[in-house]
């Protein structure tokens, strides 16, 4: 009866015991350390504990105290100087590649043929309402608004909402403006060649239809003093 008791407090002991603290190679990585440099100076990992995503692969533990006076070995140091040194070079260096691609990708935005077709105002008001008016009805369409209102556009709607949405129509469906977005997909400073873009096919579309938000505006009026003198 005595050695099982003694046994009971025993097992009570151990696991009472303060474990050593550690770490994971995730925390080692964070602290600068590489496989090479972990294989070279820590060797096989003190612990190891539960891994909560797959029971095969254990999480692989070093004891802090050993990890820590391996940091302060003078080999260590010489080993952290000297990929530190190549770290920040090739870090330069890919900021210089970065740089270059930025200012190649803002050169060929800028370098652009954007051709902005001119048709009458009232033809280009007709078909932005309409194209506007079927996107609006495929989305509800998608999403099961069968019944909900979908404020659909007429050449009679607010003359500034008008102005936006026959902008839009001109750049998406009368320039190659989307194409051209295409073609910067995934490129480095893709968001300030989009920005770039856009501005210089806004100000093109300006230049083509400069009297256009004017020409809606007087004829919003127009149509006002018709009803007012009727």
């Amino acid at each position: 009866m005595c050695h099982i008791i003694l046994a009971i407090y025993s097992f009570y002991i151990v696991t009472k015991m303060k474990k050593p603290d550690t770490f994971t190679k995730s925390q080692l990585k964070d602290r600068g350390w590489t496989d090479g440099a972990i294989k070279k100076f820590l060797g096989d990992c003190d612990a190891t504990g539960i891994n909560r995503y797959t029971r095969k692969k254990p999480i692989l533990l070093w004891y802090q105290e050993r990890v820590l006076k391996a940091e302060e070995s003078e080999e260590f140091k010489a080993w952290q100087e000297k990929t530190g040194s190549t770290r920040k070079k090739q870090s330069e260096r890919m900021f210089e590649i970065a740089q270059q691609k930025k200012q190649e990708i803002i050169a060929f935005v800028d370098n652009l043929a954007i051709e902005v077709p001119s048709i009458p105002y009232p033809d280009l008001i007709r078909n932005s309402c309409h194209h506007y008016n079927e996107y609006k009805q495929y989305i509800a369409m998608e999403r099961g608004q069968y019944d909900a209102d979908l404020n659909l556009a007429n050449e009679d709607s607010d003359p500034y909402f008008l102005y936006r949405i026959t902008c839009n129509y001109i750049r998406h469906q009368m320039t190659s403006y989307d194409y051209m977005l295409s073609a910067l997909f995934g490129q480095t400073g893709k968001e300030i060649a989009y920005e770039r873009l856009k501005k210089r096919v806004m100000g093109e579309i300006n230049k083509v239809y400069s009297d256009l938000l004017r020409f809606l505006l007087e004829r919003k009026q127009e149509k006002l003093k018709k009803i007012t003198t009727s």
